[in-house]
């Protein structure tokens, strides 16, 4: 697989792909990492539920997913809801437009040496 970066936000229709979140606390080190049942983590593609858990792994959520095939774009779209009555803060965009290439590489020329 690839990772698709935000600074090039482009997906294969059709493509097989998983989204990974990392929540952590503000101004705490990277070891201090909420724990299940801390927060409910939920993931959306174009405004569809594609996953929620309030179960993670050293802070780590992942859901997998389907890029859909008969539209330009999806959005995905991250949402965190503290269970626990604390505030939120993001450190990154918690949505992302995603552009769908389905533009198939043309060939367009080759050729062939032959030496006796």
């Amino acid at each position: 697989g690839y990772r698709a970066h935000p600074s090039e936000p482009w997906l294969a229709p059709g493509d097989v792909g998983t989204i990974h979140i990392q929540v952590g606390f503000e101004d705490l080190p990277d070891a201090a990492r909420p724990r299940s049942g801390d927060v409910l983590v939920r993931a959306r593609l174009n405004g569809v539920d594609i996953g929620t858990t309030s179960s993670l792994n050293a802070g780590h959520a992942s859901f997998p997913f389907t890029a859909p095939s008969f539209v330009p774009e999806v959005e995905v779209r991250i949402d965190i809801e503290p269970l626990k009555g604390q505030d939120r803060a993001d450190a990154v965009d918690s949505s992302t437009t995603f552009g769908l290439d389905g533009v198939a590489p043309l060939l367009l020329s080759s050729s062939t040496d032959a030496t006796a």
